[in-house]
């Protein structure tokens, strides 16, 4: 029976692509027949394998009649060099999909053109776009195993667990069309879900910390770990700071109003996308300095809306800065014409843009150099969310200000951390609170009981005293009598 794999993750970027072209070289070096489909319109996985655009796409596959055998089957094309993998190419013309299929059973067109075929090959791979529209749809009611791959980030896992939600949104779906009679089976049945366990990305301790910025020789590199820790910020928004978005001047220093603003990102980004997209979100394209066909250096508007943000500073950060700037404008009085000023905080010593694999060269050469922890750059921002929870009760909102999260949950569920001192402090606030009281109360000495020769020695005063006995006993019925009359 031919297995049918189909990978899948709402965010993009998380080499899903890769990963399939690499899960279908290596099945076809172990013998396996297998057939690869590109159902994403950015056709990345289409260029990788070097397929021939001239001959009918995906889209043309899905879009043929069922029964239309001639055109179905120039759509199939041998992969070159890898003999036991042919494959359908993907087209920008599938991103019309949603709009170009709207009868009913449209989740089941690619099943329907490809059942013919499917005895011909072992194993059959999907890769789809990063959205749950149309297409990701169709491949899912395709496949028996759904692969979700993902990165050490929590948008990464966001789209993770939304896959998952939406792969159990299909499965109810359509075990109420065969409650209804409409489909004899569910598909989506078969489909394994993937199991997936969270790892916690390490963190420094205020002692690393302290540490790494006592040893930090480069100044570029300080700012950049100073900027990610006090602001929250991602590597890309520092390295897209520029001077305009920077408030700190003195008397905003001195009244704790310095500030930054997020606006744009730095990041190198693939020409090809940047065609399909029609620039979108492209604030700046940057020159290139070396000949290269497939990518370029751009600002860019941040993911979400709620990365743009407002982040004050603290005021030993802030000072740092207009360090910072003095020591810019004296390079570039130094190199003159020679200076290409895009205004950008952390540049190149002759003011290009610096790109985030630069700081993250430096700081691995830091950690290595001496002997620190082994975290990424990334994990600094983990910490700065932590440790800001710690620093203000707990209170999220503020923190998710700083970080930029469009949603409060991944504040909680993935960069906020558990650190071993606040635990530790946990064990001591149990001792104090719990134990030692415990403790003291049974070291309190109970309330003394009248000796028998006490007790004797009271009986013989009131029997050589009738009137003390008297006055005694009438107080009693007194005290009686009042305790009655309250109830």
């Amino acid at each position: 029976m031919t297995k049918i794999i189909a990978f899948a993750n709402q965010k993009g970027g998380v080499a899903k692509t890769t990963s399939a072209i690499a899960l279908a070289q290596i099945l076809s070096m172990d013998g396996k027949k297998v057939l690869f489909l590109d159902l994403d319109p950015q056709e990345n996985a289409s260029n990788t394998l070097s397929l021939n655009s001239d001959i009918p796409s995906l889209y043309d596959f899905m879009d043929a009649g069922e029964k239309d055998y001639a055109l179905l089957s120039q759509c199939f094309q041998q992969v070159k060099d890898c003999p036991n993998i042919t494959a359908i190419h993907g087209s920008i013309r599938l991103s019309a999909a949603d709009m170009r299929y709207t009868m009913q059973g449209r989740e089941y067109i690619l099943y329907e053109r490809l059942k013919t075929y499917l005895d011909n090959y072992d194993v059959v791979i999907i890769d789809t776009p990063p959205s749950l529209g149309l297409l990701t749809v169709n491949a899912l009611t395709c496949a028996d195993t759904v692969v979700v791959p993902v990165s050490p980030d929590g948008y990464s896992l966001q789209g993770f667990h939304q896959l998952t939600e939406s792969i159990r949104t299909i499965n109810c779906a359509f075990n109420q069309a065969v409650r209804w009679e409409l489909l004899e089976t569910n598909p989506v049945s078969k489909a394994t879900l993937p199991k997936f366990e969270k790892k916690v990305r390490d963190i420094w301790t205020m002692e690393d910390f302290t540490t790494a910025l006592e040893v930090c020789e480069d100044d570029r590199l300080a700012l950049a770990i100073h900027l990610a820790f006090s602001c929250s910020l991602r590597l890309g928004e520092i390295m897209g700071l520029t001077w305009d978005c920077l408030t700190i001047d003195e008397e905003s220093i001195k009244e704790h109003n310095a500030s930054l603003f997020v606006e744009k990102e730095l990041q190198r980004v693939s020409k090809n996308a940047m065609n399909v997209l029609e620039n979108k979100d492209v604030l700046r394209v940057f020159p290139a300095v070396l000949v290269s066909d497939s990518t370029m250096l751009v600002f860019k508007k941040p993911k979400t809306q709620s990365s743009i943000r407002r982040v004050w500073l603290p005021e030993t950060v802030a000072r740092m800065l207009v360090d910072w700037k003095k020591q810019q404008e004296e390079q570039k009085m130094h190199l003159g014409s020679e200076y290409h000023d895009y205004n950008i905080v952390l540049a190149l010593p002759n003011g290009r843009p610096m790109e985030g694999q630069v700081i993250s060269r430096l700081f691995n050469a830091l950690i290595r150099k001496n002997d620190l922890p082994k975290v990424v750059f990334h994990s600094l921002r983990h910490s700065s969310t932590t440790y800001k929870l710690k620093l203000n009760n707990g209170d999220m909102k503020a923190v998710q200000g700083d970080t930029g999260h469009a949603q409060l949950k991944m504040v909680s569920d993935v960069y906020s951390h558990i650190l071993d001192e606040d635990r530790r402090h946990n064990a001591e606030k149990m001792e104090r609170d719990f134990y030692k009281k415990a403790e003291n109360q049974s070291l309190v000495a109970p309330e003394a009981k009248p000796s028998n020769a006490a007790t004797e020695q009271l009986v013989n005063l009131l029997n050589a005293s009738p009137e003390l006995a008297a006055q005694l006993l009438q107080m009693l019925t007194a005290n009686q009598a009042g305790q009655a009359a309250t109830a």
